[in-house]
């Protein structure tokens, strides 16, 4: 009965482990960036999803184009292109008039092309909370416990199994 206990503990942290690390670590080799949706300015992006974002060429990104940008160290935000507007300085450098859909003004600041992060590719609804809470102290801790419980769980037993092992052989001599 422990063992099967055991087996399902093992499978039951090791799948949604594993499904999880390939849905955040595989679209990075693919060059897409992954984060998460907080508001619901664009609707087709809700709340809690967990976003795909590919790189793209300033100079494609047109007037109605969903874009996903840096506003500063910590906050990326997903809004429409209202408008490209040519950098006064350097006419060669692109800035971008963004809007949210459910707003109807535009926002009030400029993103410039180098803070462009890349165009939305794919969401997946509510996932976003789960890398939401990955990124906490306690997500990150549970998530360090879970994986720790998962190596316990099944190495112990080898590791007994060993010893057991040289028990018998001991008294076999």
């Amino acid at each position: 009965m422990m063992s099967f206990i055991r087996k399902l503990l093992i499978w039951v942290l090791l799948i949604p482990a594993v499904l999880l690390g390939a849905l955040l670590a595989c679209p990075q080799f693919a060059g897409l960036q992954v984060c998460s949706v907080h508001s619901g300015d664009i609707p087709d992006y809700r709340p809690g999803s967990l976003l795909y974002v590919q790189q793209a060429d300033p100079g494609t990104l047109n007037t109605g184009a969903v874009i996903t940008y840096m506003v500063n160290q910590e906050e990326v935000q997903t809004h429409r292109i209202a408008g490209v507007v040519a950098d006064e300085e350097n006419p060669a450098e692109l800035r971008f008039r963004t809007k949210r859909d459910a707003a109807d003004a535009e926002d009030p600041t400029l993103v410039y092309y180098r803070n462009v992060l890349g165009v939305p590719v794919m969401a997946i609804p509510l996932l976003g909370y789960v890398l939401d809470w990955l990124e906490t102290p306690s997500g990150f801790c549970a998530a360090a416990a879970a994986g720790v419980l998962w190596l316990l769980l099944v190495l112990l037993p080898l590791f007994f199994r060993g010893k057991k092992k040289q028990k018998a052989g001991k008294y076999l001599r």
